[in-house]
């Protein structure tokens, strides 16, 4: 049965009706399934991989996932122009590191890293990928295709590195992650889905103002503490990180056509809400 849309309650419903087995969902359309209030009422039994993608998904909402779902959660690592690249199953996430990794690098695709001296390293730098599925290059879009398909590999654009397991870690966006060791999307995101009020949030950079905006969305009922966000993520990744945070309260997270965290969005929400109104005066 195909949908002409995502919706949380017809998902459960179709779910239990159809005993659905595999289901592949954007991270954000994950969170919105397991904290429905309706999810408690459908027998999901049938379910044995629950797979998400497009975002790493901080550990606090991947643990989360797997104690209202159970041990079915997967998290897929991959792109359009390649495929699945790797893949962290259920009987992956058997520790707590594991939570933050995307798996083992999946048979017959190739990664390798590239520096940003643009020297190859073993273990980190610039994702770069060879698979059998990957796409020649981009229609009519040369300046693209130059920049992301070079001699054989598709560039993505991420930063990643393999741990002492081999399991991929991918920490972002290479336009988004700062030095090594900084803290990643990832990170803050993990910090500030773990306040108490904080359902989910969406972390975007804002190069223009060489800041973060947490665009913050709370349960039910409750309410983002944008003080007490500001201060864990000062006490977990130091005051300069909390004093570039910009906190955007937001009712839903604004989302693309695919479900997807609109960055786009988020950022012009965000410099709205910092603009004077009427008859105010800019400080």
């Amino acid at each position: 049965m195909l949908h002409d849309a995502y919706d949380a309650v017809a998902t459960l419903a179709a779910i239990e009706r159809e005993r659905i087995t595999h289901l592949f969902l954007v991270e954000p359309q994950l969170f919105d399934l397991v904290d429905h209030p309706d999810l408690a009422r459908h027998d999901l039994t049938s379910l044995r991989a629950v797979t998400h993608i497009g975002s790493a998904a901080a550990p606090v909402l991947r643990r989360r996932a797997r104690r209202r779902l159970g041990p079915v959660v997967t998290h897929a690592y991959g792109a359009s122009e390649v495929g699945i690249v790797s893949t962290l199953g259920p009987a992956g996430h058997d520790r707590p590191a594991r939570f933050r990794s995307a798996g083992p690098i999946r048979p017959g695709v190739d990664v390798r890293f590239r520096r940003s001296d643009g020297t190859l390293d073993a273990r980190e730098g610039a994702v770069e990928v060879r698979s059998p599925a990957m796409a020649r290059g981009y229609r009519s879009r040369p300046d693209e295709d130059a920049a992301h398909f070079v001699d054989g590999w598709y560039r993505t654009g991420d930063l990643a590195r393999l741990d002492d397991d081999g399991m991929l870690c991918v920490l972002g966006r290479a336009a988004d992650v700062g030095e090594p060791g900084a803290a990643t999307p990832t990170d803050l995101q993990d910090t500030v889905c773990r306040q108490p009020g904080v359902r989910y949030a969406e972390l975007v950079p804002d190069p223009d103002r060489g800041a973060w905006v947490a665009a913050a969305e709370a349960w039910p009922g409750a309410a983002v503490d944008v003080e007490a966000c500001r201060v864990a993520v000062a006490a977990e990744h130091g005051p300069d990180v909390a004093a570039a945070l910009r906190f955007l309260p937001v009712e839903r997270v604004p989302l693309t056509e695919q479900g997807k965290p609109n960055r786009r969005a988020i950022l012009s929400c965000a410099r709205a809400s910092s603009r004077p109104g009427p008859g105010s005066h800019a400080r």
